[in-house]
């Protein structure tokens, strides 16, 4: 049976999100099978679309899936 993770993370500027990316590619190549999710964003739109870098950090993260809490179980 392989290990199941996911790997969970919150990333403004795309630091904590390039942590997770490399922990995620050290886990599959050790045999996990492991899925990448990004936390729900809290701040408004108008705010992240006022802040140059986190507004390309979440245009470069759209297709990163939002972690719900099915993805505990």
């Amino acid at each position: 049976m392989s290990t199941k993770l996911a790997i969970i993370y919150y990333s403004t500027y795309g630091t904590n999100h390039q942590m997770a990316s490399i922990a995620a590619e050290a886990a599959r190549a050790a045999g996990a099978e492991v899925r990448l999710l990004k936390a729900p964003e809290t701040a408004p739109d108008e705010v992240i679309a006022g802040v140059d870098a986190w507004q390309a950090q979440a245009e470069r993260t759209a297709d990163i899936p939002t972690a719900t809490a099915e993805d505990m179980e």
